[in-house]
């Protein structure tokens, strides 16, 4: 027992003794747990049981070349559908309903018959046009000589024409033709008035002034020449007496006696000049002095009535008309007459 104690004593003096514990302080939050890596597929794996060998280890397969970039195919036309517009010679084009076109429709010398997508004019020469109902046309639909007939469901892009051919033509200047007819009786008709008109002022003056109007005759056959070149004196000299006439005030109202003056010189000489014409052509047929006026007036206006050859007998007829009643003084001189001399 004495010996247990002091033992016990021997311990307690031996022992160092223990330092008081500090405050801990305050434990803080714990972070956010992190979400834990992907497990390694290969460390998944089980293990090889011993004694096998291990694999070669796989080689990555080389990426393959990637192959060169081919150039895109041109769009092909869809089936029923036409690249290139259509174009025909005499022929008429009838396509089928949905037919679609890539351009014009054009027939030269005949119709035209579409009913789907047209991107183009549809024209017709010599021949009609006729537009579906499915029909979308991106232009005009022109008709020339023919008719259009379009319908309501139809979509144009443009003005629908109907220009005239050659039976459009006949149909729309017949009319025309008629008017142009009858005006042209009506100026026959006023032409043969005036050759009646002449041939009263014919007789009249026959009536009147018989040997005054057969010695202007006679000048005419024989003086030919003479008479013309009066006519051509004559005619610029009145027309310069008139402006002269015309320049004054006391010219001025002598003006209209030079208008009359030449107006019954070219009445005078022309009532002469198919008195001459007449007896000429009834030689031996007739001895009417009558008869011979109302020929030769009457040939004189008909050959007013040609075209070229009108210009040419007016002329011709005003030059000697003037020129025989100047040269035989109204008929007052016989066929002795002397030429004018023109100055030069």
């Amino acid at each position: 027992m004495t010996t247990f104690a002091l033992a016990l004593l021997l311990a307690v003096a031996g022992a160092e003794p223990t330092p008081a514990p500090s405050p801990s302080p305050e434990p803080s939050p714990a972070p956010a747990a992190s979400p834990a890596p992907p497990a390694d597929p290969a460390a998944a794996k089980p293990a090889a049981p011993a004694g096998a060998t291990a694999p070669a280890a796989e080689t990555a397969p080389a990426p393959a070349a990637k192959p060169a970039p081919k150039p895109a195919p041109t769009a092909a036309p869809e089936p029923g559908r036409v690249a290139d517009g259509v174009i025909r010679f005499g022929q008429d084009i009838v396509l089928s309903p949905g037919q679609a076109v890539d351009g014009p429709v054009i027939a030269l010398g005949g119709s035209v018959s579409v009913d789907g997508p047209i991107e183009g004019p549809v024209i017709a020469f010599g021949g009609g046009a006729k537009v579906g109902p499915r029909a979308v046309v991106e232009g005009p639909v022109i008709s020339f000589g023919g008719s259009s007939s379009v319908d309501p469901a139809a979509k144009i892009d443009g003005p629908v024409l109907d220009l005239p051919g050659a039976r459009s033509a006949a149909r729309v200047l017949a009319p025309l033709a008629t008017v142009v007819a009858s005006l042209t009786a009506l100026a026959v008709f006023g032409r043969l008035l005036a050759g009646l008109g002449w041939l009263v002022v014919g007789v009249v003056l026959y009536a009147l002034f018989p040997d005054a109007l057969r010695n202007t005759r006679d000048v005419l056959e024989r003086k030919t020449a003479a008479c013309a070149v009066w006519g051509l004196v004559a005619g610029p000299a009145l027309a310069c007496i008139a402006l002269t006439f015309a320049a004054s005030l006391i010219g001025l109202p002598l003006v209209p006696l030079v208008g009359m003056m030449t107006a019954a010189a070219y009445v005078w000489g022309t009532v002469a000049l198919g008195y001459w014409i007449g007896t000429r052509a009834g030689e031996g047929r007739w001895e009417s002095a009558v008869a011979s006026i109302a020929f030769g007036l009457l040939a004189l206006k008909l050959l007013g009535f040609v075209p070229v050859v009108r210009w040419l007998v007016g002329v011709a007829t005003f030059i000697l008309a003037v020129g025989a009643a100047f040269a035989s003084r109204f008929g007052f001189r016989g066929p002795g007459l002397v030429t004018p001399v023109v100055p030069k």
